[in-house]
């Protein structure tokens, strides 16, 4: 209790894990509390609050980055309290003050933008943008946002 006391309120009440935030030291802690993390994950660059209230039922894929997110694995509801495994896969995006409640999954290349917030049991398609409360899909397929750049014309185009 002691040592949980100094890493939450040490340094007039920022705790010690505020000034690793974003580095692999981060990665170690909330491996060492039972969270499985892939290589190359980038968790809280700029910092969250509450970072994960359940670290051992937490999954992040490789290369996945968590910003100023909340990753929460518990839910109460009409007083049916669950715990269930939240999901963060390969090189999925969660941006900040972004919410994943319990028992939803990010599927690989998933981007959540700001605000986003996807409700318990929900799953986020692969490669896919979300955004809004409670997240609707949204298609931002590379191929509609950046044009294709035009053909070059040859001898033999009939004009």
């Amino acid at each position: 209790l002691s040592s949980l006391a100094f890493i939450r309120s040490a340094f007039y009440g920022r705790g010690v894990l505020e000034f690793i935030r974003g580095s692999a030291y981060l990665v170690w802690y909330f491996r060492i509390l039972g969270a499985q993390i892939g290589k190359d994950v980038c968790l809280y660059p700029l910092g969250a609050d509450p970072m994960m209230t359940e670290p051992d039922l937490v999954q992040i894929g490789d290369q996945a980055c968590i910003d100023d997110a909340s990753v929460i694995a518990h839910i109460n509801s009409q007083g049916q309290f669950s715990l269930n495994t939240v999901a963060v896969e390969e090189r999925a995006t969660l941006k900040r003050f972004t919410r994943v409640l319990s028992g939803g999954t990010v599927l690989k290349g998933a981007t959540l933008l700001e605000h986003t917030l996807l409700l318990a049991g929900d799953i986020a398609d692969a490669y896919s943008v979300w955004q809004e409360s409670p997240a609707p899909y949204h298609d931002f397929a590379p191929s509609r946002l950046i044009p294709a750049p035009p053909r070059a014309r040859s001898c033999c185009d009939v004009h």
